[in-house]
């Protein structure tokens, strides 16, 4: 496989575009931090630490199982969940809308626009794999690396 053809979902620790999507979050985070002129966060405290579990851990196996595994897979089955443009299913375009929507929650508005990209590529592992495994991995990726070079936010 060259990591460009449709893998079984058995192959994706073989799939080059996930090492590569894998990286991606945690080394944009840093850009983006050094970017701010942001400065290093000093060791957390306890509390931080479980914090940072359940924003690693727990928030994306839920978001992912709510967003790609509910809502993307039904709207794959309708007309205009299946039409692709660039290699992106129109259910996952509809999906980051209301995934960056719903960051709104806990997000200032200019960091939501920021959530669209990430939730595309999540939500092409997703229609790729037919999984959502992959996207929970790669979302637990991205968290840690935004929590833990931005510092916790809660």
């Amino acid at each position: 496989m060259n990591g460009l053809d449709s893998p079984s979902r058995s192959g994706l620790y073989k799939d080059v575009w996930f090492w590569l999507m894998l990286g991606l979050g945690p080394l944009t985070s840093w850009a983006l931090f050094q970017l701010m002129g942001g400065t290093k966060v000093s060791g957390l405290p306890l509390e931080q630490w479980k914090n940072l579990m359940w924003l690693v851990l727990l928030f994306p196996v839920i978001e992912e199982w709510l967003f790609r595994g509910l809502l993307q897979r039904q709207l794959l089955k309708t007309r205009f969940g299946c039409p692709t443009v660039f290699g992106l299913s129109g259910a996952n375009g509809i999906t980051s809308i209301v995934f960056a929507t719903a960051h709104l929650l806990s997000q200032p508005s200019e960091w939501v626009a920021l959530v669209i990209v990430p939730s595309l590529i999540f939500g092409w592992f997703r229609d790729r794999y037919e999984s959502i495994l992959p996207s929970v991995i790669l979302h637990s990726s991205y968290n840690l690396g935004y929590f833990f070079i931005f510092g916790l936010l809660v």
